[in-house]
């Protein structure tokens, strides 16, 4: 049985709405690769249709890679009932795999001729789970409403942080506000920052741009804001590109800080990050 990626649409978005369904992204090149992905496909087969698996090339679909984030690889996440489950990086073993299941899917994990519960218990209200669904779905208002909630019932730095990243496109003033709170010695303060950089050149109104000389500067300034904050990120650095090798100090610095909470955003091994890293490097030190 062939368990490689054929339709996202179908073999990912809509069966996961009735069967949780496994993405395993991999490569052939990929050793650790080889080991996790013999143990998936073995389970896959003992669970009879209980879950999906869904192998994905990284090398072969590279954009679905950069939607999820992937950094590493084997990277392992689970979808179901058109939520983001859970998420792991690296190989484990089959009964870790198993206890791994269990936890998150309970009796539905099991081959369907031995399920016994009607309802898997995923909780479909928890918020955290729903913020980071909804963020890979390229839903940032509702990746926003969802995250606001995991920083009322814990507000931590790291929470904090995962709310920026939900919410930066859509309010990245309280975005700001909230990672002001975070300490020059915390852990993620250097990550904080690059978001409160980012927050602020988004909280510029397109209207109300700040002057100079060169009336096509603005207008690229403008055409990057409103790409980004449609999470068009190849247009947007395409026209922050062009703010930089007109002024590199415009609007305070804007389109380096733009750059750089964007790249975090995306993750240094993205696609998109590693095209144009040596294009920012030049337009800022060239």
């Amino acid at each position: 049985m062939t368990y490689e990626l054929q339709d996202f649409q179908t073999d990912v978005v809509e069966a996961s709405i009735q069967t949780p369904v496994l993405i395993d992204f991999w490569a052939p090149w990929c050793g650790p690769c080889t080991q996790l992905s013999p143990t998936l496909e073995k389970m896959a087969d003992e669970a009879k249709g209980a879950w999906k698996l869904v192998k994905i090339n990284v090398d072969e679909h590279p954009h679905i890679a950069g939607q999820f984030q992937v950094q590493g690889i084997p990277f392992c996440v689970l979808v179901f009932g058109g939520q983001l489950v859970d998420m792991f990086q690296g190989v484990k073993s089959e009964t870790e795999l198993r206890q791994w299941f269990a936890e998150r899917l309970g009796d539905a994990a099991l081959p369907l001729e031995d399920a016994a519960a009607e309802e898997p218990p995923v909780d479909p209200g928890d918020p955290r789970q729903q913020a980071t669904g909804f963020l890979v779905a390229g839903k940032f208002a509702e990746a926003a409403a969802a995250a606001e909630q995991v920083v009322l019932e814990d507000d931590s730095d790291e929470n904090r942080v995962f709310y920026a990243r939900c919410a930066v496109f859509v309010d990245p003033e309280k975005v700001k506000a909230y990672l002001a709170r975070i300490s020059e010695d915390a852990e993620q303060y250097d990550v904080a920052q690059k978001f409160i950089g980012l927050a602020r050149v988004l909280m510029n109104e397109d209207d109300k741009l700040p002057e100079h000389a060169n009336s096509k500067l603005a207008g690229y300034y403008r055409e990057a804001l409103q790409a980004t904050r449609a999470g068009e990120f190849e247009q947007a650095l395409d026209a922050f590109l062009e703010v930089l090798y007109r002024d590199k100090s415009y609007d305070e610095d804007g389109a380096r800080l733009a750059f750089i909470g964007l790249f975090e955003w995306l993750g240094r091994d993205h696609d998109v990050v590693k095209a144009y890293q040596r294009r920012f490097e030049m337009a800022v030190f060239g």
